[in-house]
């Protein structure tokens, strides 16, 4: 009789080491090496296919947390839709030298007002 099991394993940006996930490897574990290459296949796909505008949304929402430590990623997203990589950074505050909204000064002007807007 022949058994089979089948092992499942998640994958997560920053699996590995100090995450709880059991291993320590860190960038060696098998779900963290699996993360880097579905980013490098993205990357691939962003930058030789044409993507259609809902794919592309679905895309960056799935990868815009480690847009910072890649940036092959980041210039291909930013190739197809520049504004829409900002905007994800942005509201998730990972743009450097930019302060978010609850940060930033309202300006004063003299026979005008500012009314705050804030991102959801």
């Amino acid at each position: 009789m022949v058994s089979s099991s089948y092992h499942s394993t998640s994958v997560t940006p920053g699996a590995g080491a100090g995450t709880g996930g059991g291993s320590s490897l860190g960038r060696f574990s098998q779900p963290s090496q699996l993360w880097e290459a579905a980013l490098g296949l993205l990357t691939a796909i962003i930058s030789y296919v044409r993507v259609e505008d809902e794919m592309f949304d679905e895309i960056l929402e799935l990868v815009v947390d480690v847009l910072p430590g890649h940036p092959e990623l980041r210039e291909a997203l930013e190739t197809v839709n520049g504004d829409a990589v900002w905007l994800g950074l942005y509201e998730r505050g990972l743009l450097l030298g930019v302060v978010g909204p609850e940060q930033q000064q309202q300006p004063v002007m003299e026979g005008f007002g500012f009314v705050r807007v804030g991102v959801r």
